[in-house]
């Protein structure tokens, strides 16, 4: 296996959709056993459709009864009754019917992109990780279940990375959300540096906001640190069934030091090159669980 792409041939709808529009969690699964990859498709093929809800809606009003929709149809999905024409609901109710998936973690999920229609940034730093925790991290906690991984410490382990992940998401995706005006900086952490969208693009803004992208890179790499220190707890048994989680730390600490090296600036810096090496990286970590 020289590049993880090469693994699959022909993809399945949901797989495409997941290569298209979440690259590295595709990455990701390529390197999770053949018989869980498309398990692991369908629920980040689910997370796909209620993180873009925001983007595909033209008020608020409307994404919230987009994600009443996926409530709606996540609870069917546990009742046993009928499922909804819909290619991911379709691959989700085999798993959900089998007790593979877990419905609270899909409804935390769907909660959490109120959040995004809201307009206001978070609060402040604790407001902002219950938001990556309550996204990704209950992404992860799924994909640990898909995984078959039942080692109690496991959990603590998503839980960290999902948040350092999203975290780290925010810090990436930063330029494009403040030219779109959207703002996902707590607001407590905006104030203390000065940062308003009015200066956005200006070489004071690109001084002021470096300092808060430091601050939000130190506590997203102060979960990845956590989660490392509890994986070391791990067996090498439950290291190699939870191989596919415990990638997406090779990401997100592949992507901190991207934004480290350019000084914090993820406002003009080019934080997505280099794919082949993030290939080679994830190669790498997947032979040494």
């Amino acid at each position: 296996m020289n590049q993880a792409e090469l693994v699959m041939t022909e993809l399945s709808f949901i797989a495409e959709e997941v290569r298209k529009g979440d690259r590295d969690r595709f990455l990701c699964t390529l390197f999770a056993p053949p018989e869980h990859r498309e398990a692991l498709f369908a629920i980040y093929a689910f997370n796909l459709e209620i993180a873009k809800t925001r983007d595909v809606v033209s008020e608020p009003m409307l994404g919230l009864m987009r994600l009443a929709w996926w409530r709606e149809a996540v609870d069917e999905l546990f009742s046993g009754g009928p499922v909804r024409r819909h290619a991911v609901l379709e691959a989700l109710a085999p798993l959900a019917e089998e007790g593979q998936l877990s419905r609270d973690e899909l409804i935390r999920m769907i909660d959490a992109r109120e959040v995004d229609l809201s307009g206001e940034p978070p609060l402040d730093m604790a407001a902002l990780e219950f938001y990556a925790e309550s996204s990704a991290g209950a992404l992860l906690l799924e994909a640990l279940h898909l995984l078959g991984s039942t080692h109690p410490k496991a959990p603590a382990i998503a839980r960290h990375l999902g948040i350092a992940w999203a975290l780290t998401g925010i810090l990436r995706s930063a330029r494009i959300h403040f030219m779109q005006g959207k703002v996902f900086f707590p607001q407590e952490l905006m104030k203390c540096h000065n940062l308003t969208l009015d200066h956005f693009g200006s070489e004071r803004f690109l001084e002021d906001s470096a300092r808060a992208v430091q601050t939000i890179a130190a506590e997203a790499r102060g979960h990845l640190q956590q989660a490392r220190t509890i994986r070391k707890e791990l067996p090498l048994a439950e290291r190699r069934t939870a191989l596919h989680v415990l990638l997406f730390g090779t990401l997100t600490e592949t992507y901190l030091r991207r934004i480290e090296k350019a000084q914090y600036n993820v406002f003009t810096s080019d934080l997505e090159s280099g794919r082949m090496g993030l290939q080679l990286r994830l190669l790498k970590a997947a032979f040494l669980p």
